[in-house]
């Protein structure tokens, strides 16, 4: 048997490899600029060669899971060398995901529907993948999660608990297949991929309360990537714990700039929404979303203003909220790095059903 005091989630690295010849016809389409796909690919590149430092230099009771995405070269040399590196410490995801019904984006209530409809196309496809264990006790976390927050929440938080409890169990078989142990109240673990705030959020979200593990699975910038115009001149500074398993994550971008993010290292799905009042006298600020939008200060911005306080939500991985209205990358326009981290580490932590 081999105790394992470390595992690392290695989550959908190599995105842009998918087109090596530029960008999608979609990505134009939907307004995205050449030079952000080009920043964002050449960014990539960079990550993947730090990424392979980082498994060259893991310990033996290290442990690294690879989420695989696509089939590029890139991918195929990321699971290579990491085979060739660890030998049976590299495990690779290989559990599919289905999709909950697309019909459901359309309705109103659409979980009440999707738990009472058995006729409804593509809801018999999403239950049989998993065990009818599994499919017992998810209906159960379901139904809990609809006293709380009521039927009106985004179906798309239907994937993210299906996925996550089809990789725990699939962790849990290979690591009794392959003699590891771990101890739950002690084990580490980060993940790190792509993009930094969805998929590397959302596909651990629940992952370490499934595997029954204490501790959250925190997530690490400087192995990752993304797609947010925002960060592509931030340079990474820490990362600060904050109660309810936030994430404070702060960065400096060019010219001296303070800019925040709030995460939640773990949650689950009947949990409350979280937001930060940030105090806004005295300090110019904005707000960005994940897609490049300014939502505060804007002719309609998507941001509150309460009390003197910046009203921010609070980064889940649930997908129970689009990530573009959830996601919000503060910026301190006239603010020292200083005084900002601490006007953001001090800032006020509550939550709404």
């Amino acid at each position: 048997m081999i105790n394992i005091q470390r595992v690392f989630f290695m989550i959908h690295p190599t995105c842009w490899a998918e087109f090596p010849d530029g960008p999608p016809e979609s990505f134009v389409q939907n307004g995205g600029n050449l030079s952000d796909f080009y920043a964002a690919s050449n960014w990539e590149k960079r990550v993947n060669q730090k990424q392979k430092e980082f498994i060259s230099k893991m310990l033996e009771d290290d442990v690294l899971i690879i989420y695989p995405i696509g089939k590029s070269n890139e991918m195929r040399e990321l699971i290579s060398y990491a085979e060739r590196i660890l030998g049976t410490r590299c495990l690779v995801i290989k559990s599919d995901v289905y999709r909950e019904p697309e019909q459901l984006e359309e309705m109103d209530d659409p979980i009440r529907h999707f738990l009472e409809d058995e006729d409804m196309e593509g809801r018999s496809e999403f239950w049989d993948i998993l065990p009818v264990s599994e499919r017992e006790d998810m209906i159960k976390e379901i139904r809990e999660a609809c006293e709380v927050s009521g039927y009106n929440w985004r179906p798309a938080a239907l994937k993210v608990v299906q996925g996550n409890r089809l990789y725990a169990m699939e962790i849990k078989e290979e690591f009794r297949k392959r003699g590891f142990e771990v101890d739950p109240s002690t084990v580490e673990s980060e993940a790190f991929g792509e993009g930094f705030e969805q998929c590397a959020v959302d596909w651990k979200s629940m992952l370490s309360d499934y595997l029954g593990w204490t501790n959250p699975i925190e997530n690490r910038f400087d192995l990752s990537v993304s797609g947010a115009p925002i960060l592509f001149d931030a340079d990474f500074r820490e990362r600060l714990s904050l109660e309810s398993d936030i994430r404070l994550f702060l960065w400096e971008k060019s010219q001296g700039r303070p800019m925040g993010l709030f995460v939640r290292a773990r949650a689950r799905l009947e949990d409350p929404s979280y937001f930060v009042h940030v105090p806004i006298e005295g300090v110019s600020l904005e707000g960005w979303n994940v897609t490049g939008h300014k939502v505060w200060p804007s002719e309609n911005p998507s941001l509150a203003v309460q009390n003197g306080n910046l009203r921010v939500p609070v980064l889940s991985g649930t997908r129970k909220v689009s990530s573009e209205l959830q996601t919000c990358y503060l910026i301190g326009c006239d603010t020292a790095y200083d005084r900002f981290r601490e006007l953001l580490y001090t800032a006020t932590i509550y939550s709404e059903v």
